[in-house]
């Protein structure tokens, strides 16, 4: 499927300029055969985004191939007004990149970045990400399994929320570790998030997917300075609190 063509009037004029004159999509491959779905191209480009990607669904339905490469920009400075009804969003930059092929290995890789975002009065500078781990698909002896780790900093954080803006400041920085295997619960270890005077901890177990998400939490929060949460309270709050 290859389609080429002009969208700005049938979109509001407000999203117009992130579309511009020409939005292009290509897609090709193939349902059937050896894998029951196969994206060999996924190419979608307007004046602000570029999507360059393909997929692979192995017979047992999980994905065998990701490819992924999505960028949104505009250059010559200037902002970029997501098509998102009803809420003003801006950014300057933002890139994903998707990598997992089990032809080649197991591992998968998620990295990303997103630079000058605003969503009405509130703002991030920066955001980056970066995730990786292993995905063994199923065969004839065992189900499947995955496991991997996850970095996101946020950074230049201005909330409209006077009370959370003085919480979390200006950067927030989290981390963890996730496993799982078919049967077995999916196990988030080491959970860490640091935001001004705030740190969160937690290990957690959540299960039975099918019937509803029985979760199971193991939590620690510290607190070096409560004053920064007195706005938040709606009352004034002294000295430090760790649980």
């Amino acid at each position: 499927t290859n389609l080429d063509g002009d969208l700005r009037d049938l979109v509001p004029p407000d999203f117009a300029s992130f579309f511009g004159p020409t939005t292009s999509i290509l897609v090709s491959g193939e349902v059937g055969g050896d894998a029951p779905l196969e994206v060999d191209t996924l190419e979608i480009e307007t004046d602000a985004i570029a999507i360059d990607g393909g997929f692979t669904l192995a017979p047992s339905g999980w994905p065998d191939r990701i490819s992924l490469d999505l960028r949104i920009e505009q250059g010559e400075g200037r902002r970029v007004r997501l098509p998102v009804p009803d809420l003003p969003v801006y950014l300057d930059s933002a890139k994903l990149v998707v990598g997992f092929d089990a032809g080649v290995s197991d591992d998968w890789q998620v990295g990303g970045s997103l630079k000058g975002l605003e969503i009405g009065n509130n703002a991030i500078a920066e955001t980056t990400l970066d995730a990786g781990g292993r995905l063994a698909l199923p065969d004839s002896s065992n189900g499947p399994e995955a496991d991997g780790t996850l970095e996101l900093s946020v950074d230049g954080l201005s909330l409209e929320d006077e009370g959370l803006k003085e919480l979390l400041g200006e950067k927030v920085d989290l981390s963890t570790s996730f496993n799982w295997s078919d049967g077995d619960p999916l196990k988030i270890e080491g959970l860490k998030a640091d935001a001004n005077r705030l740190s969160l901890v937690a290990d957690m177990l959540l299960s039975e997917f099918a019937e509803g998400i029985d979760l199971q939490l193991d939590a620690g929060v510290a607190v070096s300075d409560l004053s920064t949460a007195s706005r938040l309270a709606g009352l004034p709050l002294e000295g430090s609190l760790e649980g």
